[in-house]
């Protein structure tokens, strides 16, 4: 008898149909925002509904008999919740970014991976994320949001601090500890928005940044994104210390309103932020970095630049391509 399921490596309907089903639930939640700013229902109220409507959506879809829920969350699990499976781990760009492995070779620990990688690049865009997602709980003002901010840090710092809490929650829960501490953290970035409101773009921001964070970790190929999440949040922490020394101007307005503390600020700002690892090299455990320049020299497209003649003659000397075999099932 025919069946029906739904898989990533056979076409079929269901593939497009997914993709039409995310556009149809944004234009959902679109109209619900609408909706809601125009009635007075609280605000804080509209992540509840959304939650609400996506739990139902998930219980209708693992009713259906087609594995949707399952393959979905193996996936996700995959590619963002440190659970690739053995037999993708095979591949070499399919590695834990930090994984025991790597820490050995580098002779280094978890931050120092990360430094040997980015410098300091990835802690200024790490401040900067955390910047963004604390401002609006602490221009709220009120002794609940400084309370889950506090609550915030302390939960994600124990978590990072005291390994054990991960392996309590992994006997506990029967999740792997690392998915566990990330649904955690997860929980907190998306429970200040019950705290307080956010601005949609700094929002999306934070939640893009979360998943290619995540994505990079569970699997070391996807730290070409990461890469551009590290360079504009890094961007935006410059422009925050830029705002904060009044020099938000133009040049023209500032060449005769500048003080010796802001030139050294700002110079003290790019060397401590894009030196280490850019310019200067960096020497952790065994591992010593080269500058971004002299990586640049050294590296080139190699031996296939010996075929370029020959490719060349072919491109100029041989017919177009032809519709060869065209035809030929009549």
């Amino acid at each position: 008898a025919d069946s029906c399921w739904f898989s990533v490596n056979d076409p079929s309907l269901l593939q497009p149909l997914a993709a039409i089903s995310v556009a149809g639930a944004a234009v959902v939640l679109a109209t619900l925002a609408r909706l809601w700013e125009r009635s007075e229902i609280d605000s804080s109220l509209y992540p509840i509904a959304v939650a609400t409507l996506s739990g139902f959506g998930i219980i209708i879809a693992s009713l259906l008999p087609i594995g949707i829920v399952d393959t979905v969350a193996g996936n996700l699990l995959r590619i963002v919740g440190f659970s690739a499976g053995a037999e993708t781990r095979t591949i070499g760009e399919a590695q834990p970014f930090v994984s025991q492995s790597s820490l050995r070779r580098f002779g280094v620990s978890i931050p120092g991976r990360i430094t040997v990688e980015y410098g300091l690049t990835f802690f200024a865009g790490l401040a900067a994320a955390v910047l963004i997602h604390s401002k609006p709980l602490i221009k709220k003002g009120t002794q609940r949001s400084y309370a889950y901010l506090g609550a915030g840090f302390t939960i994600i710092g124990l978590i990072f601090i005291a390994s054990f809490i991960p392996d309590t929650l992994e006997n506990i829960l029967g999740i792997d500890e690392q998915v566990a501490s990330l649904l955690i953290v997860s929980a907190i970035i998306a429970g200040a928005t019950f705290i307080t409101s956010y601005d949609a773009h700094k929002l999306f921001l934070i939640v893009w940044a979360a998943f290619i964070t995540a994505m990079a970790f569970t699997q070391v190929r996807f730290n070409y994104y990461l890469a551009v999440v590290v360079a504009v949040f890094t961007a935006y922490l410059f422009g925050e210390i830029v705002s904060y020394l009044n020099l938000n101007q133009r040049i023209l307005e500032l060449k005769d309103d500048i003080d010796g503390y802001q030139i050294l600020a700002v110079s003290a700002a790019v060397m401590l932020i894009l030196g280490p690892g850019l310019a200067i090299p960096i020497t952790i455990g065994n591992t010593t970095t080269s500058p971004a320049w002299e990586m640049a020299q050294n590296n080139g497209p190699g031996a296939v630049t010996v075929w370029d003649d020959s490719l060349e003659w072919m491109q100029g000397n041989t017919p177009k391509e032809g519709n060869l075999g065209r035809g030929w099932e009549r």
